[in-house]
């Protein structure tokens, strides 16, 4: 004889066990919500730019010697070298502020006959001065070349660590200012208000120096001073934030 409510049976455990899943599932999305609440934002991002006088100058004068010998160029361009240190430091650059920027001795190669022959060799010694004088870049620069040095690669003008973390700083206090405005404008227009800021970002702070090339010759410096004028240099920043809007 057949069960007649073994199918109703079986048919009731199943919506029991349908039942437990969606009771687990809306429990689930229950604790979701309640853990990370779905909230109505506003992203925006502001940025700022703050152009500011320098307060640091590197200079970077190089000593270049040509000879027959490696020994002979290296002696030369050695003396030379230390006769350019000695004159910086007679202007009041610090010992500790002059440094080996590069050092390069490489032979100079004729390809006139059958192969490559060496015909002398070159050696370059670049120094890196820095100072926080930038109204006597002009003098320091007058001083290495009359000394010895044939070449001034470039000056930077930029900004001590004090001063550009300082200025990083109010770039970053001017760019949230440049997005809170945006927020309010957005907010204004949609007919909403703004709540708290529910999340800040810094997606870029960027420091610029500023490189400057002389191309001076030593014929030049000789019979006038040099006048190299120190230039600004700009710093910018960028914000992003995102406002909860108050229901």
């Amino acid at each position: 004889m057949k069960d007649r409510n073994g199918p109703l049976w079986v048919l009731t455990i199943g919506l029991v066990i349908v039942a437990l899943i969606l009771a687990t599932k809306l429990k689930t999305v229950s604790v979701s919500q309640e853990i990370y609440g779905l909230r109505d934002t506003i992203s925006v991002s502001g940025q700022s730019y703050v152009t500011v006088d320098t307060d640091k100058a590197e200079i970077y004068v190089a000593v270049v010697t040509e000879g027959d010998s490696a020994l002979e160029v290296q002696q030369e361009n050695a003396e030379l070298t230390n006769d350019v240190i000695d004159a910086l430091k007679s202007k009041g650059i610090k010992k500790d502020d002059i440094e080996t920027y590069r050092y390069e001795l490489y032979p100079r190669r004729s390809y006139e006959g059958p192969g490559p022959e060496i015909i002398g060799y070159e050696l370059t010694h670049t120094l890196k001065v820095t100072t926080e004088k930038i109204d006597d870049v002009g003098v320091f620069v007058d001083a290495a070349v009359l000394a010895g040095a044939n070449r001034v690669e470039r000056v930077v003008f930029g900004l001590t660590k004090e001063r550009q973390e300082e200025v990083m700083n109010e770039a970053l206090v001017m760019a949230s200012d440049n997005a809170e405005e945006k927020a309010g404008a957005l907010a204004d227009n949609l007919g909403v208000e703004l709540g708290k800021v529910i999340s800040v970002s810094e997606s870029q702070t960027v420091y610029r120096p500023f490189d400057y090339y002389p191309g001076l010759k030593v014929a030049e410096v000789a019979a006038e001073p040099t006048q190299i004028s120190p230039q600004d240099v700009e710093v910018s920043a960028y914000v992003s934030l995102v406002f909860e809007i108050v229901q």
